[in-house]
């Protein structure tokens, strides 16, 4: 499946614009033009979001924003998504769009509907259809342009590229290993114990009566507690960092090499990234990945964003 094409009305500086798209996407043109506002709108489009007062550009106009996916698959939709959809696509096509009518709209009031062939006309979303396009289309990976690719690949963040890459891989953990999760989820609660529980360490109890003693005396029967929190397996891999080394024997943090070494590692993870969704995603939905800023990678003349769908 592909976004076959996408046409944007009242997103920030997108008025009125149609763009045709393929597989792979450059798009060329001077800061402040309006690239990152189409990315934006391609990942609203894709999943749900309620807009700020900001990304109107009329705000007395609703925002619009109109795709055509190629391709259709209906066998990845539940039986009552697909017969409901069903008639909404002609020739594996399907055209969908998602509108928010005023900047003071809730979640609720955003619609999403599909044009209806026959009769050239919008009908409302059928059968949850939200839902069926979060299952063709994946969330939408959006690498945000950045000044610091530290920030995309030094460290876990919840929606940066080394982020994006280990939360795949902590399901791929969790499937392919439980007996050595269950330990280790073991060895936490008896880490737990030790800290929090029964078995107690005698300094951790002893400071803990103290406090409570010496708070006792400026306001008597109030009690202390001290909580220790004990990560859980997710949260251990999620706060992994990111280090360099040049020879085997050492490594240094990520954000202490040069500039060009870091872009090459971030682009090499983001080009990681594109290849585990498509290996995860396998002849099933389609993984849409927005990049911002590629032109820090690429060898070209201008500034530039990109909008790659792996197949």
């Amino acid at each position: 499946m592909l976004i076959k094409s996408v046409s944007i009305k009242n997103f920030c500086s997108c008025s009125n614009l149609t763009i045709e798209l393929a597989a792979f996407n450059p798009i060329i043109g001077y800061n402040n033009s309006g690239k990152s506002n189409m990315l934006r709108a391609i990942g609203w489009l894709l999943k749900k979001s309620v807009l700020p007062k900001s990304s109107f550009f009329d705000q007395n106009q609703p925002v619009i924003v109109e795709g055509i996916i190629s391709g259709v698959d209906l066998n990845l939709l539940p039986t009552n998504q697909q017969q409901a959809t069903a008639p909404y696509v002609i020739n594996s096509e399907l055209c969908f769009r998602r509108r928010q009518d005023t900047p003071q709209s809730t979640a609720a009031q955003i619609k999403i509907e599909v044009l209806d062939p026959g009769a050239q006309q919008w009908k409302p979303n059928p059968a949850g259809l939200d839902t069926a396009i979060g299952v063709l289309f994946p969330d939408p990976l959006y690498i945000e342009a950045m000044e610091d690719a530290a920030e995309d690949v030094g460290k876990f963040g919840a929606k940066n590229t080394i982020g994006e890459l280990i939360k795949k891989t902590i399901l791929l953990v969790r499937q392919n290993n439980a007996a050595a999760v269950h330990e280790i989820d073991l060895a936490l609660q008896r880490l737990d114990s030790h800290l929090n529980g029964t078995t107690r360490i005698q300094e951790l109890a002893s400071l803990e009566a103290n406090a409570t003693n010496a708070v006792d005396d400026f306001f008597p029967g109030l009690s202390l507690k001290i909580n220790f929190q004990t990560p859980q397996l997710d949260e251990i891999l999620k706060g992994a960092t990111v280090d360099l080394s040049e020879r085997p024997d050492s490594s240094q943090p990520f954000s202490s090499f040069g500039h060009g070494a870091q872009r090459t590692v971030q682009m090499a993870l983001i080009r990681l990234l594109a290849e585990t969704a498509q290996q995860t995603t396998g002849t099933g939905p389609t993984t849409v990945l927005l990049i911002d800023e590629p032109e820090l990678y690429l060898t070209l003349p201008s500034e530039c964003v990109s909008l790659s769908v792996p197949v």
